[in-house]
């Protein structure tokens, strides 16, 4: 007796589901991340409006002693906490002083956070303002803590942002390959612009294998690269997005400005202040960041430009507040081709990340 081909690939993709749904699991154990969630009120576009919603997240309590320091990660567009996130937490945790609390969120609508969706998209300067809510409301970086933020791929906009926003409140900055528009790979914007599903807004199973070689940076080898684990990432976002109108992420992309250079109005810090450029890469206020930070890239990142990132950003704040580290044979996912089989950007990172937050 042999199962219609439909019937099989449903039953394969159940299983795959079950698969990613397993994985989580154990890297959510390994790492000592609880899920936890929030309610907050969130300033909208109308200043003088805020907006229930209820935050998903991530958190590692002090392991042991007093509670002594704060981080703060943020994801990059479309990418889960518990299925990205959570390897850079486990891969700092041999590091990991005691005092220390971690906290992973979610961006605005992704996961969990989906339930929160009224039909309107966040811009950049919304995902600012959830961030910082966000972060008041879980009481990071109060009674003398000191707060750092991480923040990947699209997650260093926000952390940006932030610092210029509010410095005196931030110790320390990391940004791993930070994705502003203007330092997105050129080839990655007429890709993007021509054809959102071939990036991050895939929706088939032929979709995401090519955003897994082509943009995500994985080799051929690579455990995302395994049909089963594509195959439960597209029912994954089919089950989590897939009920609302047209293609989810290609509607978020383009109402945030995803690919979009943000005008920049100043040029010195004396123009700075008194035009109120929101551009988190204006070289004036860049020109002000006196907080240490870590900027890291992968050296064939498909997605981002490892040199805009060290012209636009490290070069902007200068030598004495960032520290730049490339690293070799990294995407802006993928890792080494010699490295484990689930090689990726958070486990190159992590030394040199525990050695800037840690030491």
């Amino acid at each position: 007796f042999i199962l219609p081909k439909s019937i099989m690939g449903s039953i394969l993709s159940i299983l795959s589901s079950w698969i990613i749904t397993l994985t989580v699991k154990m890297k959510l154990f390994r790492s000592g991340l609880k899920e936890k969630h929030v309610d907050m009120l969130v300033r909208s576009s109308d200043p003088a409006v805020r907006v229930h919603v209820r935050a998903h997240y991530l958190e590692r309590k002090p392991n042991g002693g007093q509670h002594q320091n704060d981080l703060f990660i943020i994801p990059g567009f479309t990418a889960h906490a518990d299925v990205v996130l959570s390897d850079l937490v486990w891969a700092l945790k041999p590091n990991i002083p005691s005092g220390w609390r971690i906290v992973v969120m979610d961006l605005p609508l992704h996961n969990k956070n989906i339930c929160n969706f009224d039909g309107k998209f966040p811009d950049f300067e919304d995902i600012k303002n959830y961030v910082w809510t966000f972060i008041e409301a879980l009481g990071m970086g109060q009674n003398g803590v000191p707060l750092s933020l991480c923040g990947y791929s699209l997650g260093g906009n926000p952390c940006l942002r932030v610092l210029h926003e509010h410095p005196e409140k931030i110790n320390k900055v990391v940004l791993i390959a930070p994705a502003f528009p203007e330092t997105r790979d050129s080839n990655f914007i007429e890709l993007g612009t021509k054809d959102p599903r071939k990036i991050h807004c895939w929706q088939s199973l032929e979709e995401v294998r090519h955003f897994g070689t082509a943009v995500a940076g994985c080799h051929k080898g690579h455990m995302m690269m395994y049909n089963a684990i594509l195959s439960g990432m597209v029912r994954q976002r089919s089950d989590v997005y897939g009920k609302h109108e047209g293609n989810f992420f290609a509607n978020y992309a383009s109402a945030m400005g995803m690919l979009e250079k943000e005008s920049t109005t100043t040029t010195t810090p004396e123009t700075s202040s008194s035009s109120g450029s929101s551009n988190p890469l204006d070289p004036a206020l860049l020109g002000k960041i006196r907080n240490p930070v870590l900027l890291l890239t992968g050296d064939r990142d498909a997605c981002i430009s490892s040199h805009k990132c060290q012209t636009l950003i490290a070069e902007a704040i200068g030598g004495d507040s960032c520290t730049v580290c490339e690293l070799a044979d990294t995407g802006h996912y993928g890792g080494p081709s010699d490295g484990p089989p689930d090689s990726n950007i958070f486990y190159e990172s992590a030394p040199a990340i525990a050695k800037f937050l840690f030491r």
